[in-house]
């Protein structure tokens, strides 16, 4: 037992009784680790991890993005979010994936066309599914906000149409 911490139920060795549900796994380039802040606050044990891969590099080593689908997609784009969340959920061994990838801003020093504040979200499972989210802003956390906030409700309501009585359970 690590220094003088009192022995309790979040130090003992008791095995712990997971979360009902199925896991999930996280993979976000825009939102920068608010996507995981919102899963681990609403799923619990039942949000396995994420990965940030802010860069194309990270979303190839560590997600799995093929390279040449980057290059003719673009980052930004509905099948490399797609292709994030298959490699979230690949990566932790969950039975969903979910994925974000976007451009939050600023808009000064941009190499894209794509206008800040699009993103794409994606769900990976049983079932399937791509979001564009368009903000509409310029600002950096607003739209790191909306970003998660559109990816954590694509995954509940993909969980709705697959199972309703999941989408109804409390965080």
């Amino acid at each position: 037992m690590p220094g003088n911490l009192p022995r309790n139920s979040s130090t003992s060795n008791r095995p712990t009784r997971p979360e009902p549900g199925p896991t999930v796994a996280a993979g976000e380039g825009a939102c920068g680790g608010e996507l995981a802040r919102l899963l681990s606050r609403r799923l619990g044990r039942r949000f396995k991890g994420g990965v940030v891969a802010y860069s194309n590099v990270a979303k190839v080593e560590l997600l799995g993005v093929p390279p040449d689908l980057i290059e003719t997609a673009g980052a930004v784009s509905p099948e490399v979010a797609l292709a994030m969340a298959r490699g979230a959920r690949r990566f932790f061994g969950a039975e969903w994936g979910l994925a974000e990838t976007g451009i939050a801003g600023p808009q000064t020093g941009r190499r894209s066309a794509k206008p800040v504040g699009l993103a794409w979200v994606a769900v990976s499972g049983p079932v399937e599914r791509v979001l564009e989210v368009r903000t509409g802003s310029g600002r950096r956390s607003l739209n790191r906000r909306a970003f998660a906030r559109a990816a954590l409700g694509l995954l509940l309501a993909v969980w709705g149409e697959f199972n309703p009585e999941e989408a109804e359970k409390p965080g």
